[in-house]
């Protein structure tokens, strides 16, 4: 018998407006007391530097960096593993604003 453990149901739904890489990190509220996973993606074109850098952070973790964090290209649905109260920081690769789409996802 198959075992689905990664069927979620569709919790709490934001989008986060990312800064380009010259700006400033920007985080989403701590994720809820249900959530051990999220759904991550952003429409826009796609070139050799476009992208966002994501990092799932605690309270004391410092937030994501331009060069050396996870890189979520456009047009692409990334499921990530995370833990109550973390929440996501995110940053653009380049010189683009997009806005990425997060999805919380509960058991």
């Amino acid at each position: 018998m198959a075992v689905y453990d990664d069927i979620y149901r569709l919790g709490t739904a934001a989008a986060l407006t990312v800064a380009s890489a010259a700006g400033a990190a920007v985080s989403t509220a701590v994720f809820g007391t249900e959530t051990y996973a999220i759904a991550l993606s952003f429409p826009g074109s796609t070139s050799s530097t476009s992208g966002v850098r994501v990092k799932i952070v605690d309270p004391q973790t410092s937030a994501v960096s331009s060069t050396a964090d996870f890189l979520l290209p456009a047009n692409w649905v990334e499921k990530i593993k995370v833990s109550p109260g973390q929440r996501l920081s995110a940053i653009s690769n380049d010189a683009g604003t997009p806005s990425v789409s997060i999805v919380e996802l509960t058991k």
